[in-house]
């Protein structure tokens, strides 16, 4: 695949580079003309190429070697973008304990295809960059998100911030009817009796990641779950065209 183009022009110096090139040609360094010639023709080769690319695959459905039917494609019953459904991806905040960073990665990874395609939006504090004010991002994350996860855990529970203020947050959000929570279990803990306990859990009976003999199939089977509250939130909010 080709990488993305390196250029020293940035998106407003463009014209005036070359403005000053066509004006000044006498007086511009045979070597930094020629650079910025090179720069700017691989720019438009490069995004030239990707909109053909984009205008391809809107123009164009798959089909079979032989025949003019598009292929039928395997599919939760969801579209194949966020713009086929919402006019945004659902938002999903990821609320865990550090120390189980791994095992909360193992869910996380099985949603990746999802994301990758529009239709949801994963969220975690491992996203926030240096030199962010970390308080403000998760909050403002926490505070717009349409699923939030908690990651079940002894870690999760004996976190102050987690349980006093993550989790605190998100039920008071999902009994608003604001988001909808979702209880992950990960590790064998006392959860039965927590405020979340009353939510239906995932993976299947609640059974924590960890005692699945395969652990694949238990991450899997926590996101399949995840994916099903998603489908039933774009269908509360068909795309525009379609609630006409």
């Amino acid at each position: 695949m080709r990488a993305e183009p390196h250029s020293f022009l940035g998106d407003a110096g463009f014209h005036n580079d070359a403005f000053i090139i066509a004006g000044n040609a006498n007086h511009i360094p045979a070597t930094y003309g020629a650079s910025l010639i090179h720069s700017i023709q691989e720019d438009v080769e490069f995004y030239c190429g990707r909109l053909d690319a984009i205008l391809e695959d809107l123009l164009h459905p798959i089909y079979t070697p032989n025949s003019k039917q598009p292929v039928a494609q395997p599919s939760l019953n969801l579209r194949t973008s966020a713009s086929d459904t919402m006019t945004r991806p659902i938002d999903i905040f990821f609320s865990y304990a550090h120390e189980d960073e791994a095992l909360m990665d193992e869910v996380r990874r099985q949603l990746i295809g999802y994301d990758r395609r529009g239709i949801i939006r994963k969220w975690h504090d491992r996203q926030i960059a240096p030199g962010s004010d970390w308080r403000g991002q998760i909050d403002e994350r926490l505070f717009r998100s349409d699923i939030i996860l908690l990651f079940i855990t002894p870690h999760f529970i004996e976190s102050r911030y987690c349980y006093d203020v993550e989790m605190a947050e998100a039920l008071r959000r999902h009994d608003a009817n604001a988001a909808r929570v979702i209880p992950v279990i990960l590790r064998p803990c006392l959860w039965q009796d927590e405020p979340f306990a009353r939510l239906q859990a995932v993976p299947t009976d609640g059974k924590p990641l960890t005692t699945w003999p395969n652990r694949d199939e238990g991450a899997l089977n926590a996101a399949q779950g995840i994916m099903s509250v998603v489908r039933e939130l774009i269908e509360k909010h068909p795309a525009p065209n379609e609630a006409a």
